[in-house]
């Protein structure tokens, strides 16, 4: 479905790859139009920034996303337990991989460093840090 009209606005939204895509989604300033023309014109520019999406290559480093996470982990739990445990996670991260890109991190060296933990300290450790890895790579 492309555009489409609910009321009196036409809206937008494609699918690729199995994934919905709507303006809001891809940062477009307006995803509603009042005219048809204009909701084509939109689309056509939702097509656009989808697919410069999808064959742009991110590159994000493991400092990066930790600092991002814990910029938003301040806001977002006021416990000062909690933050410690987020920020005590990032730091053993970048100590035992150092700075390396998203990408490059494995499913395997994450298993790795929990079962290290397990080990080292408790099972239950290893569901925290379990937990929280979870958090910081989704």
């Amino acid at each position: 479905m492309a555009i489409y009209k609910k009321k009196d606005w036409w809206y937008a939204r494609i699918e690729k790859d199995n994934m919905k895509w709507t303006p809001a989604k891809v940062g477009m300033d307006q995803t509603r139009w009042r005219t048809k023309r204009d909701a084509r014109l939109g689309d056509a520019e939702l097509r656009q920034r989808v697919e410069k999406l999808r064959t742009t290559r991110m590159s994000l480093d493991l400092l990066t996303l930790c600092n991002e996470y814990l910029n938003d982990a301040k806001v977002s739990f006021i416990g000062q337990d909690t933050f410690a445990n987020k920020k005590r996670l990032c730091q053993e991260l970048i100590e035992r991989w150092g700075n390396i890109s998203i990408g490059d991190i494995t499913v395997h060296m994450a298993h790795s460093y929990l079962l290290e933990r397990a080990e080292k300290v408790s099972n239950n450790s290893f569901n925290v840090y379990r937990k929280e890895g979870r958090r910081l790579f989704e």
